[in-house]
């Protein structure tokens, strides 16, 4: 799936108790490919997903630990991936290239 927008958030997500996997998508959006804030222990995995072109952050995690961020293409944003808050999440795998800045915050991460 492709979600090319000029709006601010290609997918939002917050406040959440319920699981999710977000894969196979690519984002170019106005600001945010994805962003995520708030949710449960251990319930988000983003997988297998192409970042290119997000005027401000490919994906951005917000108070949010236990995140499985994997095999995912930052190409192109301002930022690829900002995380804040995110404990014993995983970022592992994750291609990030031509960025104009590169801004990852972890706070009490995994990474392999």
């Amino acid at each position: 799936m492709s979600i090319v927008t000029s709006e601010d958030y290609g997918i939002l997500i917050t406040g959440t108790t319920k699981y999710f996997v977000i894969q196979g998508c690519y984002f170019e959006t106005g600001r945010y490919g994805i962003f995520i804030d708030n949710v449960a222990e251990n319930t988000t995995t983003v997988v297998n997903n192409t970042f290119y072109g997000n005027d401000y952050c490919g994906l951005r995690i917000e108070d949010s630990g236990g995140c499985k961020v994997t095999y995912n293409t930052f190409s192109n944003n301002y930022y690829g991936l900002s995380t804040y808050w995110c404990h014993y999440s995983i970022i592992s795998n994750n291609t990030i290239l031509n960025q104009q800045g590169l801004y990852i915050f972890l706070q009490y991460p995994h990474l392999e």
